[in-house]
């Protein structure tokens, strides 16, 4: 069978283009799945072939990545994944948009993203958005493809390759290369190294096996990008699973920074403060290009009430990233529990000019300017939490108050 002619952008994108119009994913897939079916099976295999090199052309790209972490939103396992493809599915604009990690790809973001869930267990050091998916859209053009033919696409191109003779790549160096990929593919290499194994019979293939297995099932216990607060179950003893499963994962591959980060997670979930700082203080040092680094250390120092230390990490991170309206506010926090009050009104103020509806801001600045006996402008920030959340306890209580008390002294 011969290869599949590469689809040109201009076609791709005018497919993608005719489902635009579909109101939920569903009907979205639907109408992929309709101008598929009226390709003929090699136009299907170049569509998914250039579906597939879009979304592997993304994957890596730490800009966006970095993009999205420092506007908290979490994402999964797979579900990296299936975001890319939800990016794919919104059309070349949005593609295009992630390719330079644009910030204007934000707002379509923010509008089909949803909160997580749990909230109520995390810590308030910040509140993730999950990233949209579309998990089905990649599948599309296999199913249409196996409907036409009656053959599984990468069956076909399994058959075109099968006397290509490949050299195969050292497990380790795969590993490495993994680490730099990311989270998904690490764990892929892991669980290759212990099939290698278990083929060729080396007596530490439980501990490979073990390793591999414990490490993808207790990740979530200690999840998001931040590692800045506890995951949504509080059960303690997985947590020391989990930190057994890293320590495992690292004397197998003890250049593992991944690893040593998800161990760092594991100790502030369970409070052990100190030992966590000293490994992200590391990590820091080995990689201080990375700004996530910053914001785990910062937090840890947050929570552990280390409120000066916290706000030095902060700045730290505004030196690259000032705009962030959420880091501003637990700088506002820390200073006022450092009881700087006029700077403390100062970083809510900030936080406001740069994200006019971010609700917690306006109830820390009101309640500390009344606090001040500053009612007008208490007033003012009353009035703003109504608008976004007419429900907000403080507001709804406070609001009549200040009103009264802002008409004595005007008369």
């Amino acid at each position: 069978m011969n290869a599949p002619f590469p689809m040109e952008e201009q076609p791709f994108w005018a497919v993608i283009e005719q489902t635009r119009q579909a109101t939920t994913q569903q009907e979205q897939t639907q109408r992929l799945a309709y101008g598929l079916h009226a390709l003929s099976p090699e136009q299907i295999r170049a569509f998914d072939q250039r579906f597939r090199s879009l979304s592997n052309d993304l994957f890596p790209s730490q800009s966006l990545r970095q993009l999205l972490l420092n506007r908290h939103y979490t994402w999964g396992d797979d579900s990296w994944h299936y975001f890319l493809s939800w990016i794919i599915m919104q059309g070349n604009d949005a593609y295009t948009l992630a390719s330079h990690a644009s910030a204007n790809l934000l707002p379509l973001i923010h509008a089909h993203s949803k909160p997580a869930k749990g909230l109520a267990d995390i810590p308030t050091w910040f509140r993730p958005r999950w990233l949209p998916d579309f998990e089905g859209s990649a599948y599309v053009a296999g199913k249409v493809y196996l409907k036409k033919t009656g053959h599984e696409i990468e069956e076909d191109e399994a058959q075109e390759d099968e006397h290509q003779q490949e050299p195969e790549p050292n497990e380790w160096e795969a590993l490495r290369i993994a680490r730099a990929r990311g989270h998904s593919l690490l764990l892929q290499g892991l669980r290759r190294l212990a099939a290698r194994r278990k083929q060729e019979e080396e007596t530490d293939l439980n501990e490979a096996a073990w390793a591999s297995k414990q490490f993808y099932a207790l990740n979530r216990h200690v999840l998001n990008p931040y590692g800045t607060h506890r995951p949504w179950s509080l059960d303690r003893h997985r947590y020391e699973e989990a930190l057994e499963a890293f320590k495992q994962v690292l004397r197998l591959q003890p250049d593992n920074l991944f690893a040593h980060r998800k161990k760092g997670q594991a100790l502030q979930a369970l409070g052990r403060y100190e030992e966590a700082l000293i490994i992200f203080g590391q990590l820091i040092h080995l990689t201080p290009e990375d700004l996530s680094l910053f914001y785990e250390k910062g937090a840890l120092f947050f929570e552990a009430e280390r409120y000066c230390e916290a706000l030095a990490v902060f700045d730290q991170i505004f030196r690259r990233n000032p705009d962030d309206a959420m880091l501003h506010y637990y700088q506002g926090l820390a200073l006022l529990r450092l009881g700087r009050i006029q700077e403390a009104l100062g970083a809510f103020e900030q936080t406001l000019q740069l994200d006019p509806d971010y609700l917690p801001a306006y109830i820390a600045q009101g309640k500390l300017l009344v606090q001040s006996g500053r009612s007008q402008e208490a007033l003012h920030a009353c009035e703003q939490v109504l608008r976004l959340n007419p429900q907000t306890a403080w507001a709804v209580q406070t609001h009549q108050v200040l009103l009264r008390h802002v008409e004595r002294n005007d008369q």
